[in-house]
């Protein structure tokens, strides 16, 4: 079976090192251990927040904030006012095979 996976060109690859379980398990337990107090940073983060605006500082996070517009993709490309027409420029009269002049009349 490996050789035909071989000729199908996949190839293996020999692992010559295994990672110790319990620094595995140490590095995960160091991992979640940051990613809790992250979460608690952001919950003051947000705590505080919260009175602040309850406080009377909204005056500085309204002048902060975007202002909604409606308008037009072609307003906002530029091309306000432009119009894409065709007009047909009456070739006249082309020369076309017999089987085909009926078709253009």
């Amino acid at each position: 079976r490996q050789q035909y996976l071989v000729d199908q060109g996949y190839t293996f690859k020999v692992v010559t090192e295994l990672y110790d379980k319990a620094t595995f398990e140490d590095s995960q337990s160091e991992l979640l251990a940051e990613v809790l107090e992250a979460q608690d940073l952001e919950k003051f983060i947000d705590d505080e927040n919260a009175e602040i605006s309850k406080i009377g500082g909204d005056e500085d996070l309204s002048r902060l904030s975007g202002k909604k517009k409606k308008t037009t993709m072609g307003a906002l490309s530029g091309a306000d006012g432009s119009k894409y027409m065709e007009y047909s420029t009456g070739h006249g009269a082309k020369q076309r095979h017999n089987l085909f002049r009926d078709r253009y009349k």
